[in-house]
């Protein structure tokens, strides 16, 4: 018996595919449970049909059974309950940070978004950044920007960003004191509060930079007041006032030409 490739079966009329169903709809039942491992077990049907050069298409074929991929059970092992972090008694006590990347690049070279939030009181900071910045860079910011305006956090949350899980990182908030807390790894909910407000600034800028989004980390001041004046529907309150107890001044309404 001469064996066939892919091509050839096309040319003959009978896709494998085709074969593949007939056989499959004949030998098992409406609940796909008597044969849903021809594929992948030793069995009579596996030496039959399982032809080297139809090896893959076939097992291809009975993996990809709608039936069996949305009716039988699982054998992994069950995910454990989501723990909700504790909430924070005092304003940045509880910091979670994350990067916004893929921004494109501005005549100051930043391409990206370092977004710190504080968990109290939901006040948050956009600095821009690059993503070639060494981790001492990453450092220099937040000390500049967080710790400098708001002292030094209990803890520290954030994903798995090399930054972040580097030595250099790990050493210097161990110095100052702070815990880290980072999320497992394609469990993005952990820092689900940042990533939200990613989303949040991603529309803004959006929004700010229609027309020349060339120059988008000019308007980062401005979009940062704009949030942090705005009500949290978490709250019932502004960032600003959770933080600093008051509403700041803002602009008053603008009239048509300036006096």
């Amino acid at each position: 018996m001469t064996s066939r490739t892919g091509k050839d079966q096309q040319k003959s009329g009978y896709p494998i595919t085709l074969l593949c169903a007939s056989y499959y709809s004949k030998n098992t039942t409406t609940s796909c449970t008597p044969d849903t491992s021809v594929a992948t077990r030793r069995s009579p049907y596996r030496q039959t049909l399982l032809l080297a050069p139809y090896a893959d298409d076939v097992q291809k074929f009975v993996t990809s059974c709608d039936t069996c991929q949305r009716m039988k059970s699982s054998k992994q092992k069950k995910a454990g309950l989501l723990q909700p972090l504790p909430v924070p008694e005092l304003p940045w006590q509880v910091v979670s940070l994350d990067f916004i990347t893929g921004l494109p690049p501005t005549s100051s070279g930043h391409d990206a978004i370092l977004v710190v939030i504080d968990k109290f009181s939901k006040m948050g900071h956009f600095i821009p950044t690059h993503t070639t910045a060494r981790t001492e860079e990453t450092a220099q910011l937040f000390v500049r920007h967080i710790i400098s305006q708001h002292g030094i956090p209990t803890t520290l949350i954030s994903d798995r960003d090399p930054k972040f899980t580097s030595k250099f990182w790990k050493e210097l908030m161990s110095l100052l004191g702070t815990k880290l807390a980072m999320s497992s790894a394609y469990h993005p909910q952990t820092d689900g509060q940042t990533e939200r407000l990613n989303q949040i600034v991603e529309q803004l800028l959006r929004a700010a930079c229609k027309d020349d989004i060339s120059k988008w980390d000019l308007h980062l001041p401005v979009l940062e007041f704009a949030y942090n004046n705005a009500t949290h529907a978490a709250t019932g309150q502004t960032p600003f006032f959770l933080c600093y107890g008051c509403h700041p001044l803002t602009p008053q309404k603008p009239t048509a030409s300036p006096t």
